[in-house]
């Protein structure tokens, strides 16, 4: 696995939305919105139970996927069952194998001075010549003079002195340091801790006297609940919704009361009106999400007003499966 290919997000999860065989090798999930977009050769890696698996290929809900990494066993897994993205220990050990990159040599310093040659010593005086010694007298022929004395030998002149030593060289300037190696992701948050032993239920108190009978409170206002639900993908500006009423109520002012769901959540911003004779009086915005945003803009309802509900045009390319009640109050 090479580490630049592995893709990462913060807190992806959903849940399978059908079951998984042992053999599988695609899966279909509940939502795909959080995971990263991957191209090819690129990946990550989702823990469904006990298993983790290889996501290859990420189309919406619908992935290819290859079983049983990091010595993990393909088994079988239920509609519902919760797919996480995780870091592994393989992940990790591939990051951790990168290694920066080498920083520059320093430049070299320039070579130091040669040092100056020291002079010639001088050369010693020549020794002086013997004496000749003196002619013998002529008659007889005297004996052979002796022969001088050798001359001393000349003394050897003194050694030149040693030349001063030249300066050092200038040492070189220190190279840059290399660069930092990237620094590694987050490590993922360990599991949550078993929770603690529930306390002992103390024992019951006694039962305080009765009080006296309350006057009798004034009749409030009847919940007059509106329910429907769409399956599939409701067709651009289409009418999911049509009641005469055949009673006078108000709607709920508060957009708290009202709920309007999707079991696929929108691709993009769409709006779904509620309509009192043709005037939106309520409207759902669904925002990239499954839970819609309620608006109140008028509450009041008269006796054979028409309610309808229409849909968004254009269009959301993956919202479906739509459940929604409106909260009504009959005085």
């Amino acid at each position: 696995m090479a580490y630049s290919d592995y893709q990462w997000a913060n807190s992806a999860q959903t849940t399978l939305a059908a079951d998984l065989s042992s053999s599988a090798t695609t899966l279909k999930v509940s939502s795909y919105v959080l995971f990263p977009a991957i191209t090819s050769g690129q990946y990550f890696i989702v823990r469904i139970d006990d298993e983790l698996i290889k996501v290859t290929v990420r189309n919406t809900t619908t992935w290819t996927i290859e079983r049983g990494q990091e010595s993990s066993t393909a088994t079988t897994h239920f509609k519902g069952a919760s797919v996480t993205l995780v870091l592994t220990s393989g992940a990790l050990g591939a990051i951790l194998a990168v290694t920066g990159p080498t920083g520059p040599t320093g430049v070299t310093g320039p070579t130091g001075l040669t040092g100056v040659t020291g002079p010639t010593g001088l050369t010693g005086p020549t020794g002086p010549t013997g004496f000749t010694g003196p002619t013998g007298f002529t008659g007889e022929t005297g004996p052979t003079g002796f022969t001088g004395d050798t001359g001393p030998t000349g003394f050897t002149g003194p050694t030149g002195f040693t030349g001063d030593t030249g300066p050092t060289g200038f040492t070189g300037d220190t190279g840059p340091t290399g660069f930092t190696g990237l620094t590694g992701p987050t490590g993922f948050t360990g599991d949550t801790g078993p929770t603690g032993f529930t306390g002992l239920t103390g024992p019951t108190g006694f039962t305080g006297l009765t009080g006296p009978t309350g006057p009798v409170g004034v009749v409030g206002a009847s919940v007059y609940d509106l329910a429907g639900e769409v399956s599939g993908s409701p067709a651009a500006g289409a009418t999911i919704y049509t009641l005469y009423s055949k009673r006078a109520f108000d709607f709920s002012a508060s957009g708290t009361s009202h709920a309007f769901e999707a079991g696929v959540a929108s691709s993009d911003v769409v709006v779904f009106s509620l309509k009192i004779n043709g005037t939106d009086a309520i409207t759902a915005t669904f925002n990239t999400n499954s839970s819609a945003t309620i608006t109140v803009i008028s509450t009041a309802v008269a006796v054979d007003d028409l309610i309808t509900i229409v849909a968004p045009n254009p269009a959301d390319s993956t919202l479906s499966d739509l459940y929604f009640t409106f909260t009504g109050l009959v005085p």
